[in-house]
């Protein structure tokens, strides 16, 4: 049987969206060899190429690596994505099976949900299973809200918000993020589909939103709502209330996850909330940093408590002059790719209250929807 440039592409971006849910052991090092074997393969095909623009985004970049090589060391695998993007976007080259993705990451949504589910269901296996093999250093302090017990509620609606379920990662808000960037990637692959099962599409979303709402990520709902909204609604026509069918269904559902989310979500900007104590954290380092610091970066963790936040960790690490960069350089993404626009919204939008480019998992999950969507036709 004959090997072709395909099926090692699909090989190659199978085994890294397999390795970023692989048991914690083997994932980091897993994940690494198939960034490694990507970076080969971009070589092989001589697409690591520099424009000016490119020179430039790197320019405003590299002082915050070299700040992090000198200050913090161990944190420089932090930028291997965000350079690796850089320098192959958008991937010319790479040619991938948009199905056996789909149906891929369908799958890896079925066992991060289903784990979540049954886990917070007390499965003496499961939770066995994620101790030994995705083993956490703070477990304790998820474990609190991570078990439901049934019986106590007459309603599922009940459940929603009074639980924050992590499952495999403990973390929910971890486990919000993985999920819907998963999902994002299944959703780029199906509409590249020429004969779609609508009934399929509906079970992931369902799932999905399911998902989020158990884990009660704040950060990765407005995600989805966010995402939503700018891929199926066309704004322009809203203005003069012009709305198609399809595009009203998709309005009332984002108006009403708004409405059903607006006091959680005040309640995270509030000082006392999550999202108030990110940006304070953010807003004293900013009042207390040198200079060098504030513009170029090399910090990533401040005297207060780590920015825990992808706005406050780039600013940290590339600082004010290195995330000019970083907004220029998903600009062009943006020109180049515009069906990425809606993916690329999210992600700014979700980056004032998580970390996702930031940390190497959920990085790893935005490359791969990248290097995905790297040969769609441009689209307006």
């Amino acid at each position: 049987m004959k090997i072709t440039y395909k099926s090692i592409d699909n090989f190659l971006i199978l085994f890294l969206m397999m390795a970023i849910v692989m048991p914690t052991s083997f994932a980091k090092i897993s994940i690494v060899f198939a960034f490694f074997l990507i970076l080969i393969r971009m070589i092989k095909i001589n697409k690591i190429l520099f424009d000016t623009n490119k020179k430039i985004i790197l320019t405003l970049i590299t002082p915050g690596i070299m700040l992090t090589a000198l200050n913090s060391t161990q944190d420089l695998l932090r930028f291997v994505v965000l350079l690796i993007l850089l320098l192959g976007f958008p991937f010319a080259g790479f040619r991938f099976n948009k199905k056996l993705i789909m149906n891929f990451s369908s799958l890896i949504l079925i066992y991060l949900i289903f784990t979540q589910i049954f886990i917070s269901l007390e499965n003496d296996w499961l939770i066995s299973f994620r101790g030994t093999w995705y083993p956490h250093e703070y477990a304790h302090i998820f474990d609190w809200q991570a078990f439901i017990n049934l019986s106590e509620y007459k309603t599922l609606s009940e459940i929603i918000g009074k639980y924050r379920l992590g499952g495999l990662f403990y973390n929910p808000n971890v486990l919000g993020i993985v999920v819907l960037l998963y999902f994002f990637i299944f959703d780029a692959c199906y509409f590249e589909q020429e004969n779609k099962n609508k009934l399929i599409y509906l079970f992931i979303f369902l799932i999905v939103l399911f998902s989020l709402l158990l884990t009660f990520s704040r950060t990765a709902i407005i995600g989805l709502i966010i995402y939503y909204f700018i891929k199926n609604v066309n704004y322009k026509k809203l203005l003069f209330f012009r709305i198609e069918k399809r595009s009203l269904l998709i309005l009332m559902l984002v108006i009403f996850m708004v409405i059903y989310m607006f006091e959680p979500l005040l309640e995270g900007l509030m000082s006392a909330g999550s999202g108030g104590q990110k940006f304070s954290i953010l807003f004293k380092y900013l009042a207390s940093a040198d200079p060098i610091s504030i513009f170029f970066g090399g910090v990533h963790d401040t005297q207060y408590r780590s920015f825990d936040a992808d706005l406050g960790n780039w600013i940290g690490a590339v600082g004010l002059v290195g995330l000019v960069g970083i907004i220029i350089f998903f600009r062009k993404i943006m020109t180049i790719n515009n069906f990425s626009s809606p993916f690329v919204i999210t992600l700014f939008v979700m980056s004032i209250g998580n970390t996702v480019l930031y940390g190497l998992l959920s990085a790893s999950i935005v490359f791969c929807y990248f290097l995905i969507i790297s040969n769609n036709e441009k689209q307006t």
